[in-house]
């Protein structure tokens, strides 16, 4: 398997979309587009941050071994709908970011007192 092949495998099983990862390791969407389609593999240089983003280590990624790779301990497993809410967290402004987690914030504190 390609390691362009096994990169979209994790990034599928981490409910991580590809906008929020090009970001996450400081490349364009096209960029990794581009590995995606034409199934080139990333840069020696984006192997090292792809791990870190991606929380596995550099022979996980590179192994020959079709088997998924599997979050670390500890790490949630997002649904569909939280995936979904940081998708689109992520394509707003920051003005409009701020104003959604103030927002959340206060939703939760009103949870808190209507469950006390």
């Amino acid at each position: 398997m390609l390691i362009s092949e096994k990169l979209f495998i994790i990034l599928e099983e981490r409910g991580m979309s590809e906008a929020a990862f090009a970001k996450a390791i400081g490349t364009s969407r096209s960029t990794v587009n581009s590995w995606k389609i034409r199934k080139q593999n990333p840069s020696s240089d984006k192997i090292m941050k792809i791990c870190d983003v991606l929380e596995i280590s550099p022979e996980e990624l590179l192994s020959d071994d079709d088997e998924p790779v599997k979050p670390k301990k500890g790490k949630k497993v997002l649904t569909q709908k939280e995936k979904e809410l940081i998708d689109v967290y992520e394509d707003v402004s920051d003005s409009t970011k701020k104003r959604v987690l103030d927002y959340a914030k206060r939703l939760r504190r009103m949870e808190k007192r209507v469950s006390s």
